[in-house]
């Protein structure tokens, strides 16, 4: 209770977790291909494949998608292979540690697709004999053969949507499978792997707490869910949802009730999203891309983000245009910001506290020069009582984990802060200034 009231009479509540921060920097600049990357190697330890199909359209989703066409997969994943081919030009060395298929949809693909992407990435990069390859995965599509193709090839990991285990949530929600479905998904996930990550979305119209409590229940119940990501729904409609009271409400319970359960909240790198897992099962790829230092890592396929040679990198949209821009040789950047020191330094901490933690020692700038940078934002953040600092880190408090976009936007430059983050409408708008060449690009390897 004394939590909850902390969290509600905070001055910042009518704005928690309002912004939407999955990037930084934040602003986008076209190409400079005369000087990709501003002349650095790259040197990535990790892969993201963007997968843009699903079969059927979710209104709450702001990833880049379209309905499942099998001939329009094929160029796609062929042009993929050819993204992936062009990197070797530029890459001094690699040590692939993850490599995730996100989207839309990846397991729209079938495993000879997924199996031509992963031989295709082993013969052109360095790749760790430990390495995490996670598959985003629909529940329908997780059948025990599937699920033994895919495992058999190198998938490592299954990440499913579920959303609900309650029909009429799930009906709400315009999601395509039911209840029995996400119950055998998880059970076939849970023979062929031994675990399995979800995914549960909260502050659903109609929902209630009860209702959100007996979701979690039933989640926990259930061997081999060994990570959990819950999301509070952020709709784009007037549909009414719960209060801004009655998901503070939701959010309580959810943490207090995992943590009984044995999960651990290592995570927030969604607005209003909280990562939670048993010991051993962290998501390799959401600590490495998202804990400072962060890891570099390519982005790939239609309307990817990467980071790499110090350069916030994203690729355009348009699937057509991707499939042609690559096969006439090109590469599909609409925006490529170096970042200089200052806006690493930021970055490090935009990104890093989305992990509750950031430890200055493992950031490549001193303790004294740390503290002092960021003098005003400690004293804060602080006195909000959202963080905690010493000599060496930053961490939050547990008022702060459920405030990290208050967190993380207090490290933005005067500058970034300015900026809308770049969500489709921005990526749209810059893709079509950069694809002026007769649908291509001056990206030329």
């Amino acid at each position: 209770m004394k939590l909850f009231n902390e969290m509600i009479n905070h001055e910042l509540f009518p704005f928690r977790e309002s912004e939407y921060i999955r990037w930084y920097p934040k602003s986008l600049r076209e190409p400079n291909f005369e000087l990709l990357f501003n002349g650095c190697s790259l040197n990535p330890s990790g892969l993201y494949i963007h997968i843009p199909f699903c079969d059927k359209i979710c209104n709450f989703c702001p990833y880049n998608k379209r309905l499942t066409n099998q001939t329009l997969i094929y160029s796609y994943v062929e042009a993929l292979l050819k993204e992936i081919k062009n990197y070797t030009f530029l890459i001094e060395d690699s040590d692939i540690k993850f490599i995730y298929f996100g989207g839309g949809t990846p397991s729209t693909l079938k495993p000879l697709d997924i199996e031509k992407i992963l031989i295709n990435i082993n013969n052109n990069f360095k790749v760790n004999a430990d390495v995490e390859v996670t598959l985003e995965s629909h529940p329908s599509h997780l059948t025990i053969d599937f699920l033994k193709e895919v495992k058999k090839i190198g998938v490592t990991r299954i990440s499913t949507g579920i959303q609900a285990f309650d029909d009429t949530l799930l009906k709400s929600l315009g999601s395509q499978h039911t209840s029995e479905q996400a119950f055998k998904a998880i059970e076939n996930t849970s023979k062929v792997f031994g675990s399995v990550a979800i995914d549960l979305l909260f502050n659903c119209p109609t929902q209630n707490l009860n209702n959100w409590e007996k979701q979690l229940e039933t989640a926990t119940k259930l061997p081999g869910v060994d990570h959990l990501s819950c999301y509070s729904l952020i709709l784009p409609s007037n549909e009414v949802q719960p209060s801004k009271f009655e998901e503070a409400e939701m959010t309580l319970l959810m943490d207090e009730y995992l943590s009984e359960k044995g999960f651990t909240h290592y995570a927030s790198c969604a607005s209003g999203g909280f990562d939670y897992s048993k010991d051993g099962y962290q998501c390799v790829y959401e600590k490495s891309h998202w804990s400072a230092p962060q890891a570099e890592f390519l982005g790939l396929g239609a309307g990817a983000m990467g980071f790499v040679g110090n350069t916030a990198t994203v690729n355009g949209l348009n699937i057509n245009k991707y499939i042609k821009i690559l096969n006439d040789g090109y590469m599909p950047l609409v925006s490529t910001s170096y970042t200089n020191e200052e806006e690493l330094l930021r970055r490090h901490f935009v990104l890093g506290v989305k992990t509750l933690k950031v430890d200055f020692n493992k950031i490549n700038f001193s303790n004294n020069y740390i503290h002092e940078f960021f003098r005003k934002e400690f004293e804060t953040l602080n006195d909000w009582g959202f963080i905690n600092v010493d000599s060496s880190s930053l961490i939050l408090t547990d008022l702060g984990r459920m405030y990290v976009d208050s967190v993380s936007a207090m490290f933005f430059s005067k500058k970034e802060r300015e900026v809308v983050h770049p969500e489709e409408p921005e990526i749209r708008e810059i893709e079509r200034k950069v694809y002026n060449y007769k649908g291509s690009t001056k990206a030329k390897l």
